[in-house]
């Protein structure tokens, strides 16, 4: 599988959360959920290793809609 069809899969996925959950109000020190994106170099690692619970210091906010890569 190639990281483009992981990344397609992975959005399709997120459309189905983000949907909802932009169309609440949050609180201005909400961060905005920190999703995943596969790279070239993780299809083709034999071990593959996937970091979670990073903290977003405030990477964007939950009242500005994020802008997926494909879309702009």
């Amino acid at each position: 599988m190639t990281a483009e069809t992981l990344n397609i899969q992975l959005l399709e996925l997120y459309q189905t959360y983000t949907r909802s959950i932009y169309s609440q109000i949050w609180k201005d020190n909400v961060s905005a959920p920190l999703l995943m994106h596969v790279f070239d170099e993780y299809c083709v690692r034999e071990k593959k290793i996937l970091f979670i619970g990073q903290e977003t210091h405030s990477w964007g906010h939950m009242n500005y809609e994020a802008k997926s890569r494909r879309a702009a």
